[in-house]
């Protein structure tokens, strides 16, 4: 079949889209959808594009396709904070181009409104095309039981507890192996400590020969211990040594959500950083004190306390001080940041088109703002997606604004009108523009070029640059320097970066360098 046809019938449009759907299994590719373009040229132009997407095209997303296996067992996996989570194990089946033989029960209540027993006969899908998931149980095995949870630790032998008002079984056992290593490779994440070349593979190396028994232990080890390890020869082993090193100089937010503290996930940790500035204050800080802060709730702070408050917390503090990690917040002055949102509370709600959301969480944090999970009177903006719901709803009878997307996007262009406003009355011979942000994506370092995050530190104002009487645009932020061109104006960057990093040596900065205006 060809990859596509031309309609001039909204109606043959309709058709086209179920006969695709029909047979898309047999096509010699992937495809979750059909995209529908407008083909006329002065038509795109006439609809244009929003920031990243075009007007003049729409995706149609298929139903996941379904089908009919068996539920051959029930593991039981513990988790970093000892919860107990079970994953079906069923006969292979294809599932949009995979073969699945496994997906999370997540929880005994799950398996009991599925009415799930070893043994049935149950549908499984994939979430969004990606996750596996049971849909349904179409039919019991004769004389099938009920599935009974364990009563002790699958890893440990300990005995399994269910807090009140909680789906989860977990471990007793603080000490169970099985969470030493699912925390050491929380504690080692991206997102936490970014400890780059250390992997579950080694981590379980490292447990398995009792050279770690936590996560501070990774900071006592050296490099003739790793070198002793499977495939870890003298250059891995020092990189790795290198870059345990070099996650000391973390920002306090990151150590906070590594510690994997219950209901804290990295915004909080950040949050909880902000407010407080230093691990110590965050330990003393009191339920109340945790309770205000905008976007926790009452099991959150209590969850906090009550961690700082375990007599081990207050043995790793000490640790954490004598191995030397930071635990002081990066403090950022409004120089450092751009003050479009600054002291502005957003929250987002609904499927936004050319975002999601953590990415426009990002862009409001870059930008001086904040999020947060819940609308109150305290709430400035509300970004409204589509199929917004109770959200939505709060705001307008609170009567905080609601903003679209592109009423987003627009927004960032009211910092700009300043600039633009004062090169056009200013009588002065010479202009020198200077921001904290690059004015131009033309100077964004190659790593990031591309990144949808970009919009967040630069802007694209190559027609006021070049179309003004500006004699030099100064700019920082980026750690990457340049001294280039744009229609006769000089945009420039001299940036040191993290000293602790060595950025000064590496980014071409240039302590004498000045720049002559005649």
């Amino acid at each position: 079949m060809p990859f596509y046809n031309d309609f001039n019938d909204i109606e043959k449009v309709i058709d086209e889209i179920e006969r695709v759907g029909e047979v898309r299994q047999s096509l010699p590719f992937q495809t979750d959808g059909a995209v529908i373009k407008i083909d006329s040229f002065a038509q795109r132009t006439e609809l244009g594009s929003t920031a990243k997407f075009p007007k003049w095209a729409e995706a149609y997303k298929y139903p996941p396709e379904e089908k009919e296996t068996t539920l051959l067992d029930i593991e039981i996996n513990v988790g970093r904070t000892g919860v107990l989570t079970p994953t079906g194990i069923f006969s292979p089946v294809s599932l949009a181009g995979t073969t699945v033989s496994r997906a999370t029960l997540h929880n005994i209540d799950f398996i009991k409104e599925k009415d799930l027993r070893i043994g049935d006969t149950v549908v499984l899908r994939k979430a969004g095309e990606i996750i596996p998931e049971v849909v349904k149980v179409t039919a019991h095995t004769e004389n099938s039981e009920p599935f009974e949870f364990p009563k002790i630790c699958p890893s440990c032998g300990s005995p399994v507890t269910r807090e009140i008002d909680e789906a989860a079984f977990r471990c007793t056992n603080t000490d169970c192996p099985a969470q030493l290593i699912r925390h050491l490779i929380h504690f080692v994440s991206r997102d936490a400590m970014d400890i780059d070349g250390l992997g579950s593979a080694v981590i379980e190396q490292l447990v398995d020969n009792e050279m770690i028994s936590s996560p501070l232990d990774l900071y006592r080890i050296n490099s003739a211990q790793i070198q002793s390890l499977e495939r870890m020869g003298e250059k891995s082993a020092n990189n790795l040594i290198n870059a345990i090193e070099k996650s000391k100089s973390n920002d306090l937010y990151r150590l906070v959500f590594a510690l994997g503290i219950r209901h804290i996930g990295q915004k909080a940790a950040k949050l909880l950083a902000d407010e407080f500035g230093t691990l110590d204050a965050i330990a003393e800080a009191s339920i109340e004190q945790i309770s205000a802060i905008e976007g926790f709730g009452g099991i959150m702070a209590e969850c906090v306390y009550d961690y700082f408050r375990l007599p081990e917390t207050k043995v790793l503090i000490e640790e954490i001080k004598t191995l030397g990690l930071n635990t002081q917040a990066e403090k950022k002055s409004k120089s450092e940041t751009n003050a479009l949102f600054e002291g502005k509370t957003f929250v987002i709600t609904g499927t936004l088109k050319n975002y999601k959301r953590t990415e426009a969480a990002s862009i409001i944090e870059q930008l001086g703002g904040k999020t947060s999970s819940s609308v109150s009177k305290k709430t400035d903006f509300v970004l409204a997606g589509e199929e917004a719901g109770s959200k939505l709803t709060k705001a307008q009878s609170l009567g905080v604004a609601v903003i679209d997307e592109e009423e987003f996007e627009r927004m960032h262009e009211i910092s700009i009108d300043f600039i633009r406003k004062n090169i056009e009355e200013s009588t002065a011979s010479h202009i020198v523009v200077v921001t904290h942000h690059l004015p131009t994506l033309q100077v964004v370092a190659a790593h990031h070029r591309g990144s949808v995050l970009n919009s967040a530190f630069a802007s694209e104002y190559d027609n006021l640059i070049a179309n003004s009487r500006i004699d030099a645009w100064i700019y920082g932020h980026s750690h990457t320097n340049i001294d280039t061109e744009i229609g006769g104006t000089r945009v420039i960057s001299n940036q040191m970066g993290y000293i602790f990093a060595n950025e000064h040596l590496m980014n071409g900065f240039e302590s004498g360098k000045f720049i002559e205006i005649k």
